[in-house]
């Protein structure tokens, strides 16, 4: 088929369908979209809270859980070991296709009563010690780390991958080891405050540096030691100039942020960050070829209108698809192949519209399943008379559409509508992604959670009294419940977490962990992309930096022949 510009149901604004975009829907035989993809990944976003967390307690045992779905949202769930047991069946809440109804609202009625696991972690089974963290996997002694796999002592953190001994960090890509406050980096050990840097060690408040050690306030520098702010000043005169930084205290600490700002905007940016790709157009991309407007995205093919996958193949719209192929419109599906609609899939062939649900194959509609098949609605049926109904069913989701009540429509092949979710919108990844006021949030039919406050020990402290030097912290701390700097927001210390700044001489943070986790997720990426001028050549470029955003933000060409 030829190129086709469409108008968005949802934005209003137009957009474009490729022929091999086509290609794709026919193969996966879903229409075409009616929705932008911007507006498609906003719908998907709105089904996952990834960092809001809560104290709950299991509805299998009353055991106290840590749980993404907040006390009044009327979600059962069970903590993740008792979710994947064998002490509830799943088929206990089958319902029969009820062809008066809208196939989404029979759906949204089937993931309202069907429990759910309390976070997405294998904590009890393969990972240990991690139930305050949530999209975790395969890991040891974690807390509070959100999208990330094969860690051991980490904490705070988002998005990061085979690492050990860190705090606060985002996007590690691997083998990182003793950092603090780092971004985009791989392979770094012992870095503070580093950013967009590989194979570096004892570095402090750098930014773009390759295989460099102990440098200081330095940016795109490449196999240096000993330099501070870009010149190589020798072992002595560098560790004199630590010492006058004094960076155990925080009054230290700041004076190297604000002294590294000017710096870091001179260093020019790539506009677009691709490594070993061909034919890719994203931020933050590996290893790929024929991957286009994604994100984060490692190891891939033919994959487009995604981010933070891992070895997605032929697939569309879809968020953390790790080892999958043929996948569309879909979030956290891994290790499965020819799914539509789907949030939460593991090792699932050949279905459409799962959630939750575990090495399964040809089922439609379902949740909390686990090695299941001929599955509608948690209904068992047949071979015969799960291919009898499925063809009937998805002319009755084009027949008698899902409308909501802005009054756009809903068929088979588009993900469930964001009304429909779960979770409150500013608890949803699509806040993040597409903030909302929450006047505009109810406008749109989108549910709304009002802020929660822990419970205050009998010990408090605001931010800016805290004592200034990690030095001068007494254990006491660990009994204080502290007031961030700058929201009404709370936490607390605990005692990994102050052996750690103990150790590596960093001061008390004054802001809670979801204040600090999303500046980093801002200077990650911004997971958009804008039309902008290349600073240096003022050429037309795309770039994931806006228009308006700080520094030089140059061409790939450009940053290559200079940088690379």
């Amino acid at each position: 088929m030829n190129q086709e510009t469409r108008r968005c149901q949802n934005c209003k604004q137009s957009f474009v369908i490729e022929p091999e975009d086509f290609g794709f829907y026919e193969k996966m035989k879903v229409p075409a979209p009616t929705f932008c993809w911007e507006c498609r990944r906003q719908r998907r976003s709105g089904w996952r809270n990834l960092v809001n967390l809560y104290k709950r307690k299991s509805d299998l045992t009353g055991a106290s859980v840590i749980s993404v779905y907040a006390p009044d949202s009327g979600i059962k769930l069970y903590s993740p070991k008792e979710w994947h047991s064998d002490k509830w069946n799943a088929f206990d809440y089958g319902q029969a296709y009820d062809f008066s109804k809208p196939f989404f609202a029979q759906y949204a009625e089937l993931l309202r009563n069907v429990p759910k696991p309390s976070t997405d972690t294998d904590d009890g089974l393969l990972s240990v010690n991690c139930m305050y963290s949530n999209d975790l996997s395969m890991s040891k002694d974690c807390y509070l780390v959100i999208t990330a796999w094969k860690l051991e002592n980490v904490m705070y953190s988002f998005y990061a991958v085979s690492g050990k001994d860190l705090i606060d960090v985002h996007t590690s890509f691997g083998k990182d080891e003793g950092n603090y406050e780092t971004v985009n980096t791989e392979h770094c050990y012992q870095c503070r405050y580093v950013y967009e840097s590989t194979g570096c060690s004892d570095c402090a408040f750098c930014y773009d540096c390759k295989n460099c050690n102990d440098c200081f306030m330095c940016t795109g520098l490449r196999g240096k030691s000993y330099c501070f702010r870009n010149k190589p000043i020798g072992k002595e005169r560098y560790e004199g100039i630590m010492k006058q930084y004094a960076l155990h205290t925080y009054s230290g600490t700041e004076r190297a942020k604000k002294e590294l700002e000017p710096i870091l905007w001179d260093q020019p940016r790539k506009a677009l960050r691709m490594v070993g790709c061909n034919d890719c157009f994203g931020d933050l991309v590996y290893n790929s070829r024929n991957c286009k407007y994604c994100f984060i995205t490692l190891n891939s093919e033919n994959y487009k209108y995604g981010d933070h996958s891992d070895g997605a193949k032929d697939m569309q719209d879809t968020d953390a698809g790790g080892g999958s192929e043929l996948v569309y419109d879909s979030s956290v599906v891994a290790f499965s192949s020819n799914i539509v609609g789907s949030l939460w899939a593991w090792y699932c062939q050949d279905s459409c519209y799962l959630n939750h649900v575990n090495r399964s194959k040809n089922c439609f509609g379902c949740s909390g399943l686990k090695d299941a098949q001929y599955c509608i609605l948690n209904k068992q049926y047949t071979k015969e008379e799960y291919f009898d109904l499925l063809p009937r069913i998805k002319r009755h989701m084009d027949d008698m559409p899902y409308v909501d009540k802005l009054g756009k429509k809903y068929v088979f092949g588009d993900h469930p509508p964001l009304e429909l979710s779960y979770f409150p919108y500013n608890d949803s990844a699509a806040q993040s992604l597409y903030p909302l006021t929450k006047e505009d949030a109810l406008n749109e039919n989108f549910r709304w959670a009002e802020p929660v406050q822990m419970e205050d020990s009998d010990d408090f402290v605001s931010a800016e009294n805290l004592p200034d030097s990690i030095f001068d912290v007494s254990d006491d701390i660990l009994n204080k419940t502290i007031l961030s700097k700058s929201s009404a927001r709370k936490y607390r210390i605990i005692e990994r977490e102050l052996n750690f700044y103990r150790k590596h001489k960093i001061p008390l943070p004054r802001e809670s962990f979801f204040e600090r986790n999303e500046r980093r997720h801002k200077m990650a990426t911004s997971y958009h992309f804008y039309e902008r001028k290349s600073d240096k050549s003022r050429k037309t470029i795309m770039s994931s930096y806006s228009p308006d955003a700080p520094g030089k933000v140059w061409s790939i060409d450009e940053y290559r022949a200079e940088f690379e």
